[in-house]
């Protein structure tokens, strides 16, 4: 009878070992598997730099003058269009145009617990348009 305890025990031990090699290498896949977030923050300015570059969305922008709301609307629902394009599923964003001197607030309504980044920039001049600078703001949240 001590002989087959003896037996028992070994595979027991044996047993439990490979559980644990088998745990230790489930934790490490599912470590692998998970890919890092990229914050919001990061992806604000290349937004901008695209925004800038595009000589119509450019224009459009300078030569906003501040007078006429539906004017305003067309060109931020363009900028709309285009982000919504390059900004990731499941991100949340807005727009503004202000002149350069004034805030920019967010307009819309946000849950207390979301993080919101954003970023601005200054356009100021696009060909065949006068010397008119907008300040173009970007607001993404999750």
């Amino acid at each position: 009878m001590v002989v087959n305890k003896k037996g028992f025990l070994r595979i027991l031990e044996a047993v439990l070992a490979i559980l644990i090699v088998i745990g230790f290498l489930f934790v490490l896949s599912i470590n692998r598997v998970q890919k890092p977030e990229s914050k919001l923050g990061e992806d604000i300015p290349a937004l901008l730099d695209e925004i800038a570059k595009n000589d119509d969305m450019r224009r459009d922008v300078v030569s906003y003058d501040g007078s006429d709301e539906a004017e305003k609307e067309r060109i931020i629902n363009e900028l709309e269009s285009f982000l919504a394009e390059r900004v990731k599923s499941g991100v949340s964003f807005s727009v503004r145009i202000c002149k350069p001197d004034e805030p920019c607030p967010i307009q819309e309504v946000i849950d207390g617990d979301e993080e919101i980044f954003s970023g601005e920039r200054i356009i100021s001049s696009a060909r065949g348009v006068g010397y008119n600078p907008a300040k173009v703001k970007i607001f993404l949240w999750r």
